[in-house]
């Protein structure tokens, strides 16, 4: 990892094939990568999880779940509910949220609504 970092990506991000120069992951998003892998019956569609995780292991250096994110994970589960949205659902992308306002990261996006109610914790923006 280095401090020139610029942005965090999520899951999506990865899984759409878009590239972000500059951008860092979370190891949550590794996770949600290996558990996507044996999630279809097909194996042309594992075979191909399994590419894009493996890439993703050569490519990027995650930045762990720390108590830093953890911390910053309490106020994104605060604003959620506030706005009446179950965190629960979309934890680890709440958890990725967090690690991006751990890092003073932007968090980059191809779903937006995975994210909604975080105005003022995390900027959010599309590809």
């Amino acid at each position: 990892m280095t401090s020139a970092v610029a942005v965090l990506i999520d899951s999506n991000v990865l899984i759409d094939g878009i590239v972000v120069e500059g951008a860092s992951i979370s190891i949550l998003t590794m996770f949600e990568l290996a558990g996507g892998i044996n999630s279809s019956a097909d194996p042309a569609v594992r075979s191909t999880r399994q590419r894009r995780y493996d890439l993703a292991a050569a490519v990027f250096d995650p930045f762990p779940v720390s108590q830093r994110v953890l911390d910053a994970y309490h106020d994104i589960d605060a604003a959620v509910v506030t706005i009446g949205r179950k965190p629960r659902p979309r934890r680890l992308d709440l958890m990725i949220a967090a690690t991006a306002r751990a890092h003073d990261l932007s968090l980059v996006t191809s779903n937006l609504g995975d994210y909604r109610g975080l105005d003022g914790l995390v900027e959010v923006t599309g590809p």
